[in-house]
């Protein structure tokens, strides 16, 4: 795996390193994975980190308390750790030919966004969590996960489905939340209008 370092001005907003981002795709034919890295306090500039190389199953990806990592795959799914966050990629297949494949990734804890790619134009990406099971249709979506349980919130695209144990539920609305959560009578799931939840 290649590792890029690149030192930016503390004025660099995380959007202009979206752009850093697409700049490396775009001058990389054959870049297979992309992530970036930020880290720094209030008086440190940000390290921003890429690394290229292959999306391999069971690969975990972290964040520390105070960095922001963004991992491209392949087929063009973004996912985003916020500090303190961690995905496991169980399984990651793509065939560049029929743009056709599967994704099943771990959200182990903290707040991840994941925004699908090709694969995901036509197949559902798989989000587990310790004690759920998602599946995001064509979209983009924001997941937290810790031990009172799981949360996930269509941004926008086609539906979320959540399943937790033998109860499920859907949205196609952006901006609503599918919960599972721990309570007294056991494990629930319901959803919720995002504006509610703040």
């Amino acid at each position: 795996m290649k590792k890029y370092c690149t030192h930016i001005s503390d004025k660099f907003v995380m959007a202009s390193s979206l752009v850093v981002l697409t700049f490396a795709i775009q001058s990389h034919a054959a870049l297979d994975q992309a992530q970036l890295l930020f880290s720094g306090g209030a008086s440190e500039k940000p390290l921003v980190e890429t690394l290229v190389g292959d999306a391999i199953a069971g690969t975990t990806i972290q964040t520390s308390q105070g960095q922001m990592r963004e991992v491209t795959l392949s087929d063009g799914t973004a996912i985003t750790l916020s500090p303190g966050s961690s995905v496991t990629i169980e399984t990651y297949h793509y065939n560049r030919t029929d743009h056709t494949g599967t994704i099943t990734i771990r959200v182990n804890n903290g707040l991840v966004k994941i925004i699908g790619g090709m694969i995901n134009n036509r197949l559902p990406i798989k989000i587990l969590s310790h004690d759920a099971v998602i599946t995001m249709d064509n979209a983009a979506g924001a997941f937290t996960t810790d031990k009172t349980g799981t949360k996930a919130t269509l941004l926008y695209g086609d539906s979320l489905t959540l399943r937790a144990g033998n109860r499920f539920t859907q949205t196609v609305n952006p901006g609503f939340t599918l919960i599972a959560k721990h309570q007294k009578r056991g494990l629930i799931t319901e959803e919720s209008d995002t504006q509610q939840l703040l």
